[in-house]
């Protein structure tokens, strides 16, 4: 759940609008086929609660989905372990993995499209889908990047600035897709749904 949603607006409004943005996610997947979709979820324990939920929302996905627990630690630490059990499911095939959040409303196939188009040209290794609060919502890689995702700032103003500097650092060329909203807060939810936040 989105803990500064919680916050701002208690738990209850936090999880209905949580279930809104995961949906919104899925529904902007492509059309065109991919090779899987893996839900990466957490706690562990909620696998059959998070399947319950989550079936039905992928029915219409034309690809195998993968339920996964995330990896203890913090955001890097889960975008690692992501990453790498997608690539070591690649089976020495070339892949091009994306990670997204679930809290981006403003994503379009286009955006997956452009993501993998940019991983398909030889002098690109990274592609940051940037957010305008300094993060970002998309992430893709053709390989394994673990050092892209050590000591971030995660949830911060220089998140992506700090994620560029580790990917220049490991001789990474980047591409970028075109920057986006994301729902982290009361004012960015209203601001979405085109409301003046209450006072």
């Amino acid at each position: 759940m989105k803990t500064r949603l919680g916050r701002d607006l208690g738990d209850a409004q936090a999880v209905e609008i949580y279930r809104e943005l995961v949906a919104g996610v899925i529904n902007a997947l492509p059309v065109s086929e991919f090779d899987g979709l893996r839900i990466c979820f957490d706690p562990p324990e909620r696998r059959q609660e998070v399947e319950t939920w989550l079936r039905p929302l992928v029915e219409t996905v034309k690809t195998p989905v993968i339920f996964e627990p995330q990896v203890p630690g913090d955001l890097g630490d889960r975008l690692a372990g992501a990453f790498a059990s997608a690539f070591a499911d690649s089976e020495g095939n070339r892949a091009r993995v994306l990670a997204i959040g679930s809290d981006c409303l403003e994503i379009t196939p286009e955006d997956y499209d452009q993501a993998f188009a940019a991983l398909d040209q030889d002098e690109i290794d990274v592609v940051f889908g940037p957010s305008f609060d300094g993060g970002y919502y998309l992430v893709g890689i053709d390989a394994p990047q673990p050092s892209l995702f050590r000591e971030i700032p995660w949830s911060a103003e220089d998140t992506l600035d700090v994620s560029l500097a580790a990917a220049t650092s490991a001789g990474l060329r980047v591409a970028f897709l075109d920057q986006h909203h994301d729902i982290d807060t009361a004012s960015d939810w209203h601001r979405f749904c085109g409301k003046e936040e209450p006072i």
